[in-house]
């Protein structure tokens, strides 16, 4: 429900605030190929594609929220260039600290 996905936000925000943390955005098309090579995942049982819809539904304001870096994780994006492009945003965010 709203009420305790509010609450959870609350929790994860507070766990979270002194941390760096990456959301690593990723479309519809590409949770569906992914999908359908992926092994058993016990949190999509029953229709996972519309089951990743529900999830992303409750959960997007609060990562969205907690997120000091975003990337875009979809399509055929090899692991290693959205691993390069972290590690980018990471050294980037820690200048910026250094003032």
């Amino acid at each position: 429900t709203r009420k305790e996905s509010s609450a959870a936000s609350d929790v994860y925000k507070r766990q979270l605030q002194h941390q760096m943390v990456a959301y690593l955005e990723i479309d519809e098309r590409s949770v569906r190929r992914r999908l359908r090579r992926a092994g058993n995942r016990p949190m999509l049982k029953g229709d996972p594609v519309q089951r990743w819809r529900d999830l992303m539904a409750q959960r997007r304001d609060t990562y969205e929220a907690l997120a000091d870096i975003r990337l875009d994780a979809s399509g055929n994006r090899p692991i290693s260039r959205i691993a390069e492009d972290l590690h980018e945003e990471i050294q980037a965010l820690r200048r910026q600290a250094a003032g």
